[in-house]
């Protein structure tokens, strides 16, 4: 086991509850149909302040936009006119601008609007994909991409396909690491639930397990924890289990009717917001539900974003007068509750807005990959040294990705050990660089 020095367990506590000045976040926003749209990057101040970075006029829009988790890009699906099907990957520069890196496209092949979701290491997006028929005997696929790393998008693996019979619409789907599970919820004629699809290192998407049957609505706009264990869905909220395995099970349900529609987690795992209103919901580290939740009725909700360390949570919605809001809230956990921080008028109907992550090597040391360096990346090493779950997920020296191995390995050695947590003791105490 490596060694931690007293010293470093001091500081951790010494510094357990101050917090380093940080940097203003970037978020970006897309609307827009076949004809036309917008996606817009915006800045947040540290007090939740939003204005205007970035506008970018695109002769297409889309319903989903999706951010690199180490923030090298952003990418979103898009038709052009009619069945002109692309999927365009934008670089994200130094000054947070965006510029056009790549675009897919392949003839007869059309994407899902909103379905698509990118893997926890920003290395594959997978996507419901089809031709153009809407014939009940159109078949229909599950289709990964590669993004690499010079960020070009590549056709991935060996598909499943299905009948477009049995997949009446994809309410949502995502990728839950490590165990490289595709989840996938679905709509059907004959059932409602939740089918699971297997995913290897290259893309290959497999035949799915027997259909988890929902109750209370059925599935809608899935989301998963970052350590890839526990994903949430549901118009009244549900969570599922995968395990060590890849076997996923019904874990809880939320006992009261509120919504979690485009849900996110926030980046400690203990809670999701969402909604069709503006929703706060309690989740416990098991999965379970302990009923404590916030909710804020508004007209128009549309989507809803969260902060790389969890301080701020953005809401679209309907305002007052001509146009949407941004409304800003800071939330609080257990219980739950919402405080409103700062609403930004006069904003067009946006399809949806993610925040964009700090990119990885400006963030050495941040061991827990929750956008800060401080005390709590102290606190993770020193789990790490015990034995505790590794850090960030894969640290197999053959992954090639910016994986969350990355940040930790501060002095950039290829190894997690004691000289990586003298690294982080020495930045914050401004002896760097």
């Amino acid at each position: 086991m490596p060694r931690v020095s007293p010293f470093a367990m001091l500081l951790g506590m010494l510094l357990s509850t101050q917090v380093l000045p940080g940097q203003p976040y970037y978020a970006v926003s897309i609307l827009g149909d076949t004809l036309s749209g917008r996606m817009t990057v915006w800045r947040m101040e540290e007090d939740g302040t939003i204005s205007l970075h970035q506008d970018i006029d695109l002769p297409s829009g889309a319903e989903a936009v999706h951010a690199d988790p180490f923030g090298r890009y952003v990418l979103f699906t898009t038709e052009e006119g009619f069945q002109n099907y692309r999927l365009e990957l934008w670089r994200v520069e130094a000054d947070h601008t965006l510029s056009l890196a790549d675009a897919f496209s392949m003839d007869g092949l059309a994407f899902s609007p909103a379905a698509g979701e990118l893997s926890q290491d920003g290395r594959w997006f997978v996507d419901f994909t089809g031709g153009f028929s809407p014939l009940p005997d159109e078949e229909k696929w599950v289709q990964s991409f590669r993004i690499t790393e010079d960020l070009h998008v590549e056709l991935g693996g060996t598909p499943f396909s299905v009948a477009s019979s049995e997949f009446y619409n994809i309410a949502g789907l995502v990728i839950a690491q490590p165990d490289e599970t595709v989840v996938v919820a679905s709509f059907s004629t004959s059932i409602v639930g939740i089918l699971e699809f297997s995913f290897d290192e290259f893309g290959n998407i497999g035949p799915n397990r027997d259909p988890i049957v929902i109750p209370a609505g059925g599935p809608q706009h899935l989301s998963v924890r970052s350590d890839g264990r526990v994903v949430v869905s549901g118009l009244m909220p549900l969570s599922l289990g995968i395990s060590a395995s890849g076997e996923l099970t019904h874990i809880d349900t939320v006992d009261v009717l509120i919504s979690l529609r485009n849900a996110h987690f926030l980046p400690n795992g203990l809670g999701l917001t969402g909604g069709d209103d503006m929703n706060l919901v309690d989740l416990n580290r098991d999965g379970t539900f302990p009923n404590t939740f916030d909710s804020l009725a508004t007209p128009g909700f549309r989507g809803t974003a969260v902060t790389y360390d969890g301080r701020f949570v953005v809401y679209s919605q309907d305002c007052p007068g001509p146009g949407e809001c941004f409304s800003v809230f800071r939330p609080h956990l257990g219980p739950a509750s919402l405080e409103p921080v700062f609403t930004l008028p006069g904003q067009p109907l946006w399809g949806d807005i993610e925040f964009i992550p700090p990119r990885t090597e400006a963030l050495l040391g941040d061991a827990n990959a929750d956008g800060l360096r401080n005390a709590a990346d102290i606190v993770t090493y020193i789990n790490h040294f015990n034995d505790d779950p590794d850090i960030g997920g894969p640290t197999d020296p053959t992954i090639t990705g910016p994986v969350p191995k990355a940040r930790a390995d501060a002095d950039q050695d290829g190894d997690i050990d004691q000289d990586d947590l003298d690294w982080l003791i020495d930045f914050l105490l401004g002896r760097h660089l």
